[in-house]
C-alpha cells in the first residue's frame, strides 16, 4: 500500500536542510564572508580566524586542522602571522549566491504577505513582480522624514550653526582688513618720523661742522663742565677719558698721539704713540683703570694688540 506524503512536511524539511547549508557550524549564524577549506567545509571568516588564533597560537605549525573533519589545512605564506591565514583562504562564492537568492525570495514573500505593513521600493533592486498595492516610494518616505520633528530640529540647528560660522568668517576677514590698514598707517608714520629725524640729524651735523670747522671738539671735565679743544694736526678723535686726577685725555686717531689736558681744558702735552709702541698705529679707545694711572689702549685693527700703559 502506497503511503501518502505530506507536501508541507517535505517543504519544511527541505527549507531546514537549505538553511543548514548556509549556517556556520562554529557560531551557528548565517554565513558572512564565507571561507571554504580544501575539505570543502565552510566557515565565517571571523569564526575560522578566531579558531586558528586560539588553536595554533604559540605553536610552530605550517597549517591548522579543520574544526569538523580534523583534516590538516596547509598554509604556505605568512606562517608567522596567524591573523592573515583566514583572509588567505578562498571565498565560497556559491554560498554567497545562495544567501543572496534566499534574501530575494524572503523579500518577495514578505511583499506578497503584507496586509498591514508598508513596503519600500528600492531603486537598486530588481523588481521581479510587484503584487503589493501599498508600496511607498523612496521620495515619499524621505519627505516624511524631512517633515518629522527631529529632522526639523536638526535642520534648524544646522542653519544656526551655518549662520554663526558665516559671521565668524566675516568678522575674521574684517579684522584682517582692519589690521592691514593699521599696518599701512603705522608704516606711513614710521616713514614720516624717519624723514623728520634725518632732517634733524642733518641740521645738527651741519651745526657741528660749522662750529668745529677749526678742528675743535666738545669735551667735558670730571665735574661735568663742557669746553672746546682744538686738535690741531689731529683730524679725528674717537675717545675722551679722564684719569684719577681729573686730567682729560683725547686720542688722536689720524695723528697717532694722545693729548693730555688739565681738568679745565688747558693743554699739558702730546704723548706720541711711538713712545708707547712704535709697531702700531691708529689708536682707537683709551680706558683708565679706576683709581690708578694705568690704562688700556685699543686700536682700529683687530690684528693689533691691546696695550696696557701707565702715565708717568
Amino acid at each position: 500500500m502506497a503511503t501518502s506524503l505530506n507536501v508541507n512536511e517535505i517543504v519544511e524539511h527541505t527549507q531546514e536542510d537549505f538553511a543548514d547549508l548556509l549556517t556556520c557550524t562554529i557560531c551557528l549564524e548565517t554565513f558572512k564572508q564565507p571561507k571554504y577549506l580544501p575539505c570543502l567545509h565552510t566557515f565565517r571568516e571571523t569564526c575560522i580566524n578566531t579558531y586558528i588564533v586560539s588553536t595554533v597560537k604559540g605553536e610552530k605549525s605550517e597549517g591548522f586542522k579543520c574544526p569538523v573533519c580534523r583534516r590538516l589545512v596547509p598554509i604556505r605564506e605568512n606562517l608567522e602571522n596567524l591573523e592573515t591565514w583566514a583572509k588567505s583562504l578562498p571565498g565560497n562564492h556559491f554560498v554567497v549566491s545562495m544567501i543572496d537568492r534566499k534574501a530575494m525570495k524572503k523579500a518577495e514573500k514578505l511583499c506578497d504577505a503584507c496586509s498591514s505593513k508598508k513596503c519600500l521600493s528600492e531603486g537598486n533592486s530588481l523588481v521581479l513582480g510587484l503584487k503589493c498595492e501599498q508600496v511607498i516610494t523612496i521620495d515619499k518616505a524621505v519627505s516624511g522624514v524631512k517633515e518629522s520633528t527631529k529632522a526639523k530640529e536638526l535642520t534648524k540647528k544646522l542653519k544656526e550653526t551655518s549662520h554663526k560660522l558665516e559671521e565668524i568668517i566675516q568678522n575674521r576677514n574684517l579684522n584682517i582688513t582692519n589690521f592691514e590698514i593699521e599696518i599701512d598707517v603705522i608704516l606711513v608714520e614710521i616713514e614720516n618720523k624717519r624723514k623728520k629725524l634725518n632732517e634733524k640729524l642733518d641740521k645738527l651735523e651741519n651745526k657741528i661742522r660749522k662750529k668745529n670747522g677749526n678742528n675743535c671738539i666738545e669735551l667735558e671735565s670730571a665735574g661735568g663742565k663742557g669746553f672746546q679743544y682744538n686738535l690741531g694736526n689731529s683730524d679725528r678723535s674717537f675717545n675722551q677719558e679722564i684719569d684719577q686726577d681729573g686730567n682729560v685725555y683725547v686720542v688722536g686717531y689720524d695723528s697717532n698721539n694722545i693729548h693730555q689736558l688739565t681738568p679745565t681744558g688747558q693743554f699739558i702735552r702730546i704723548i706720541p704713540l711711538s713712545d708707547i709702541d712704535n709697531t702700531v698705529t691708529s689708536p682707537w679707545v683709551l680706558r683708565f683703570k679706576r683709581n690708578t694711572n694705568r690704562f688700556l689702549l685699543t686700536f682700529n685693527s683687530s690684528r693689533d694688540p691691546v696695550l696696557v700703559c701707565e702715565i708717568e
